[in-house]
């Protein structure tokens, strides 16, 4: 594959195409990475770095007869073109989050109490039993991460130790470990057993976790549904709300992992709010790279500054200089600008062995 680009028989981000479907760990990802080896994001990285080298050649012949005052370069037409390569660098950075969840997967945090199936859920999703259950409160003391497949999309499924008050040093690390699970999650599922009452400290405790992860998708979702009585079930389906707190108000969906009720509609609803803050329609061009996504940032930023010195007056050689600074940026993407510890770093990841 390196010999492929240094042959100039496929651009940078094609090399890392390869390595990405090398490791690709569920279909979307695969689809990435072939989306990517196919050449699409070259192209159209491509297409408008060859409206700013236009762009740029033009402002820089008009700097070689300064002397002439000869205009080569309409301002106006400068000006849009500009605009329409920054929005289209917009929407490859607006694709990096969807992007980044398919290639590398969504970290979906499962928490709550001590015995609130937890663990029983995260063995139900996978279909193994991964995690040890019991009816001994805290026995999951550490996080335990598990990958699981679901409509395509990689899981990374953490159970944590359940939230209480604790003088076991042990366990208090493992709440200590789950609070922070939270703050990096991409999707929050609270599970909290129907069987136990909600009390105004747990709504306290529910509270302060959504305030912890205002921008992550956050699940309420009832537990252990089977154990009620019917008549707790009818009251529990008909939202019966009988104070201020009542968990049927804010519950998004009830389950039992014991008898699968309700177990295929969270996997779906896990997976819709996980991409529902993404612009992802599985056709457009995706950004999986941290390292596009920089170098987009980068370009971006250039173009900004460009843009802005044009509606300014700054004279072309400013321009220029910002202009130069954009093109650099954007071919380290493709390849036509690099280095050896780029390369380096890029074609270590397909060291798989013998």
């Amino acid at each position: 594959t390196q010999r492929a680009f240094l042959n100039g028989k496929l651009g940078l981000e094609q090399a890392e195409a390869v390595a990405d479907l090398i490791h690709a760990r569920s279909a979307k990802a695969v689809d990435a990475a072939n989306q990517q080896l196919s050449g699409s994001l070259g192209a159209y990285v491509k297409e408008f770095r060859q409206q700013i080298i236009d762009a740029t050649a033009m402002i820089e012949l008009e700097l070689d007869f300064i002397e002439e005052d000869v205009e080569f370069a309409n301002k106006e037409q400068l000006q849009q073109l500009l605009q329409d390569v920054k929005t289209a660098i917009h929407r490859l950075l607006e694709s990096y989050e969807a992007g980044r969840l398919v290639k590398d997967g969504i970290k979906t945090v499962l928490i709550g109490r001590p015995n609130a199936g937890k663990s029983t859920l995260l063995n139900a999703l996978v279909g193994t039993d991964r995690a040890i259950v019991t009816d001994i409160a805290g026995t999951t003391r550490d996080t335990v991460d598990v990958e699981w497949n679901h409509g395509g999309l990689l899981f990374r499924l953490i159970d944590t130790a359940g939230l209480r008050e604790t003088e076991d040093r042990v366990e208090a690390e493992g709440v200590r470990r789950s609070q922070a699970a939270v703050k990096e999650a991409d999707v929050i599922v609270y599970l909290r057993d129907l069987n136990e009452p909600f009390t105004t400290e747990e709504m306290s405790e529910l509270e302060d976790l959504q305030a912890s992860a205002t921008d992550t998708p956050f699940l309420c979702i009832g537990t252990q549904y089977d154990r009620l009585t019917k008549t707790e079930q009818q009251v529990h389906d008909e939202h019966a709300i009988s104070e201020e707190n009542d968990w049927s108000s804010i519950e998004d969906q009830h389950i039992s992992a014991a008898t699968g009720e309700g177990l295929k509609e969270l996997k779906d609803r896990i997976k819709e709010v996980a991409m529902s803050q993404t612009h992802f329609d599985g056709d457009s061009l995706l950004v999986t790279s941290s390292r596009h996504r920089d170098a987009l940032e980068k370009t971006l930023n250039h173009v900004e500054a460009a843009l802005n010195g044009l509606m300014s007056g700054l004279t072309g050689d400013f321009l220029a200089i910002d202009l130069r600074a954009a093109l650099q940026s954007l071919g380290t993407i493709t390849g036509e600008i690099t280095n050896e510890d780029i390369l380096d770093s890029i074609f270590s990841r397909f060291c798989i062995g013998k």
